[in-house]
């Protein structure tokens, strides 16, 4: 039996990512009670783009709690989507979008077929180009953090109509350089969590954060590069 179309078609999914500015990514492997207390943080921050990683065998559950958490008020995705088994899984879980690592013909004819929006990852200058002539303008540009803003930037000006979002590990400072070099939204990992005693108010805290750090002006005379620690400056 087909499956229903998502709640949200592709087009409008694609202007809910690109006005979210932060995408919070998320694992399963978290457990169902630090889930629900980080979908409870993240609507009070709120920030209500999420997207979970395909990397756990509860991670379609964690789709369908976040969802359910929230009212279905969160637009919630799967990362890690590689096959067109991954894109037919994520859309019966309810995810709204899914991110490849790279572009993968065959999971992207499956999430085609189904009016899922499929947003595909790159890195190279050539990357691009191919998914841009698939006609995907809404890239993954993963890792982001190993050469910075301005490589960002070379990739913008070479194909200034592609809308990328950077992934995933940041410091919360490098944030206004990747806004002034031409990310649409960023996708970042909650670092707060790396700490085993965290509390819902630090997921609270840390996404303000960087929402205040994304919407900041660049600080001028501040390098977009790369620190030697793989940072942003």
């Amino acid at each position: 039996m087909p499956l229903p179309p998502p709640v949200i078609p592709p087009q409008q999914t694609r202007s809910w990512l690109l006005d979210a500015e932060i995408i919070i990514q998320l694992h399963a492997w978290e457990g169902w009670d630090a889930l629900i207390e980080i979908a409870d943080a993240l609507a009070c921050a709120p920030s209500l783009t999420a997207v979970v990683v395909f990397d756990h065998p509860q991670a379609l559950d964690g789709v369908r709690e976040l969802i359910e958490r929230t009212d279905g008020r969160m637009l919630v995705g799967m990362s890690h989507v590689e096959t067109a088994e991954d894109v037919l899984a994520a859309a019966e879980a309810g995810a709204g979008f899914v991110l490849a690592s790279q572009l993968r013909p065959q999971a992207w004819k499956q999430a085609r077929d189904l009016d899922l929006l499929y947003i595909p990852g790159v890195f190279s200058r050539a990357e691009v180009a191919l998914a841009r002539e698939a006609g995907l303008t809404t890239q993954f540009l993963f890792p982001a953090d190993i050469l910075g803003p301005d490589h960002l930037r070379e990739l913008r000006q070479a194909h200034p109509e592609v809308h990328f979002l950077p992934g995933v590990d940041f410091e919360i400072a490098s944030l206004p350089a990747y806004r002034a070099a031409g990310a649409a939204a960023m996708v970042v990992e909650l670092a707060v969590l790396s700490d085993p005693n965290w509390r819902q108010a630090d997921v609270i805290t840390y996404v303000r954060e960087l929402l205040k750090a994304w919407r900041s002006p660049l600080t001028p005379g501040l390098s977009s590069s790369p620190s030697p620690d793989g940072f942003g400056r």
